[in-house]
């Protein structure tokens, strides 16, 4: 249980964001429910690298231009899915009513932050049309189910984030073709991290200024759906960029 004495300064007021981001690691007494969402991504993230690992040199490797158009996207894919899964678990496991301004940008984030990713990436492998598409199904999908626990408006929002978000992802990719693509990939990535990470503080100083110093939450949802949920994503969107339709600009590959 937190420490409730006026000697905690955790105790005493939110704190932060910096030290939200340094304790929220460590110390699961304050932040039980941010310290498992961590925990749950990087070990997911490891899981299902190793998975993807073996089936490359198994049997992706083999099929045509996998591994020069999908292959180095396939890490950061696999970064991407856990923490929005991640920042997705961390939001419902301590579902509550939030107020409109919170409940709008929790739908507008995840729309935006999912749908640019989802259409990158694709975008990056199979070109405008399909990383447009991909990307504002998914965008649109994932800002749709966040606002349930919210307002119509965060649904709302999620929708719009999500239809704008994933055709500028695929776009921004194909215009990066010849431009440092594999740079500008890991920097979208890092920013996108950010983000979340400042949307669950904002999530997490919501329900701390409601609840006071213990944020209870919802632990029946375990690691391991969590970890399966992960790998279907990914390897559905690796389906997508294998079988999907392809850009003139792929045809060689």
């Amino acid at each position: 249980m937190p420490n409730d004495s006026k000697d905690c300064t955790l105790c005493a007021s939110v704190p932060g964001y910096g030290t939200f981001l340094a304790c929220c690691w460590r110390d699961a007494d304050h932040f039980p429910a941010e310290r498992r969402a961590g925990w749950f991504t990087l070990g997911a993230a490891a899981i299902v690298g190793v998975i993807a690992y073996l089936a490359y040199w198994g049997f992706l490797v083999d099929l045509p231009g996998f591994a020069k158009r999908i292959g180095p996207h396939l890490p950061y894919l696999i970064a991407a899915v856990a923490a929005i899964a991640g920042a997705t678990w961390h939001l419902k496991v301590v579902r509550r009513d939030l107020g409109e301004m919170v409940a709008m940008m929790v739908g507008m984030t995840f729309g935006m932050i999912a749908g640019f990713l989802g259409g990158y990436l694709v975008g990056a492998t199979n070109g405008m049309f399909t990383g447009s598409v991909f990307g504002v199904l998914v965008g649109c999908a994932l800002g749709w189910y966040v606002g349930d626990c919210c307002a119509m408006m965060s649904r709302m929002e999620g929708l719009m984030a999500g239809l704008m978000s994933g055709v500028m992802g695929a776009m921004t990719a194909v215009m990066l073709l010849n431009d440092r693509l594999t740079w500008f990939t890991p920097f979208l990535l890092l920013v996108s991290l950010i983000i979340l990470s400042g949307l669950s503080y904002l999530v997490h100083k919501e329900y701390r200024e409601k609840q006071g110093v213990e944020v209870a939450f919802n632990s029946r949802l375990g690691f391991l759906p969590f970890t399966v949920a992960c790998f279907l994503v990914t390897a559905l969107t690796v389906g997508v960029m294998v079988f999907g339709p392809k850009s003139v600009l792929f045809l060689g590959f």
